[in-house]
């Protein structure tokens, strides 16, 4: 066998090797999440199971948003300003986000802050307003606690000056993913825009993940 051959063979052994470590590498580096305003979880976190109660009054089980994405928000009927503008919202980007596959368009959920006012009839009213399809939640306030505190969602009662109370909330948008886990957190300040095209990128980008 010539020299010229022996270089040949060694040289295409090497590109082969080479070849091999670089599909090797590829293959084993994490992806890149999409540069979104959403706050991505590396890991979608677990949520235990609390009981609920729907609009109808029926018991309302976490387990029961699985299979589709879901946006929830918290908040209270009685809200004067962020929960109407971000119900609204969220209605809008339903909307927007038709032109997906059934499966792949959220479902929206509203859990109530205020349970002592915010029974189902309430609640079904009020949601019924801004979406016709969006899932109105209530029940024991312990319940809702321990679901809030699983999804990082702070609120508390706050005594007004005339009388009655309202109520302070976190105002952000939690994602859940198909297997009712939080998968990102949306942040306010909160635009129809925004929320569509990050919802868009992190369904895709977990699409090929799976």
């Amino acid at each position: 066998m010539g020299l010229q051959r022996i270089l040949m063979i060694i040289g295409l052994a090497t590109l082969a090797v080479v070849a091999g470590l670089w599909l090797q590498l590829r293959m084993s580096a994490p992806a890149v999440p999409p540069e979104t305003n959403a706050t991505l979880l590396r890991t979608a976190r677990p949520i235990e199971d609390v009981r609920l109660q729907d609009t109808l009054g029926n018991e309302f089980r976490i387990q029961q948003l699985q299979g589709r994405w879901s946006l929830v928000f918290f908040g209270f009927t009685h809200c004067p300003d962020v929960c109407p503008t971000t119900l609204t919202i969220l209605g809008q980007v339903a909307k927007g986000l038709s032109d997906l596959p059934e499966t792949r368009q959220p479902r929206l959920v509203f859990v109530t802050v205020d349970p002592e006012r915010d029974v189902p009839a309430v609640i079904k009213g009020y949601v019924e307003h801004f979406d016709k399809n969006m899932i109105g939640l209530t029940g024991e306030l312990a319940q809702i606690e321990a679901l809030a505190a699983q999804l990082g969602v702070a609120f508390q009662k706050v005594p007004l000056d005339q009388g009655g109370y309202s109520m302070d909330h976190s105002a952000a948008i939690l994602l859940l993913n198909p297997g009712a886990e939080l998968n990102a957190i949306i942040s306010a300040p909160h635009t129809v825009e925004g929320i569509s095209e990050d919802y868009r990128k992190i369904v895709e980008f977990m699409d090929e993940q799976s």
